[in-house]
């Protein structure tokens, strides 16, 4: 009895120790909040399309022809009610991310904690199957992606179009003009992508 009372303890505190390592020490990190974002480097979440001639990014996720891949890290310099400024950590490229009310009910702050935050989703990508992460990796939607490669490889749809991601299409702006869509199978997959930009 007197061993088996001895390794229950130490497996409580192994599990103890294991729980504290993970909280403090590089494990899983809770999302942080837009404030407390100001002033130091997070990393993007998904893939973003700036207008790279203007240095700017939307909350409606506009599918422009720029490029910034998931995981970059960035600096957040600033967070008002309308927009955010944002520096590219190795580069010190400046962007400008701008809030559009109609197209994210949801509200800003929100808005941003689905792009931007603590830690790269690179664990969650490797684990993904291989059309996912072609999409990804080129910043493109193809044929048999998931609505969570999707969601990594272009960002979210805007709400106030596709209000539920399991909805079979979802709108995707090109720019303020031009909207596309794209289709999910009934196998949940992706059956028509958006066109390559």
């Amino acid at each position: 009895m007197k061993p088996r009372r001895i390794t229950a303890y130490q497996l409580f505190l192994a599990t103890i120790v294991t729980a504290a390592a993970t909280l403090f020490t590089g494990g899983p990190v809770a999302a942080m909040e837009p404030d407390e974002m100001v002033g130091k480097e997070v990393y993007t979440l998904t893939n973003l399309r700036p207008d790279e001639q203007n240095q700017r990014l939307y909350s409606v996720n506009y599918q422009q022809p720029g490029r910034i891949k998931i995981c970059t890290k960035v600096k957040i310099d600033k967070i008002s009610r309308k927009k955010m400024i944002l520096r590219i950590a190795d580069s010190g490229r400046k962007y400008e991310y701008f809030y559009h009310r109609k197209s994210t009910p949801e509200g800003f702050d929100a808005n941003i904690k689905k792009y931007f935050g603590p830690n790269c989703p690179q664990a969650e990508i490797d684990s993904m199957s291989a059309v996912d992460k072609e999409g990804i990796e080129k910043m493109i939607t193809k044929a048999g992606m998931t609505r969570r490669g999707v969601i990594l490889a272009i960002g979210y749809p805007p709400e106030h179009v596709t209000p539920d991601l399991e909805y079979d299409e979802w709108a995707y702006w090109m720019n303020k003009f031009v909207t596309r869509r794209l289709v999910f199978g009934d196998d949940g997959k992706v059956s028509t992508p958006l066109p390559r930009r």
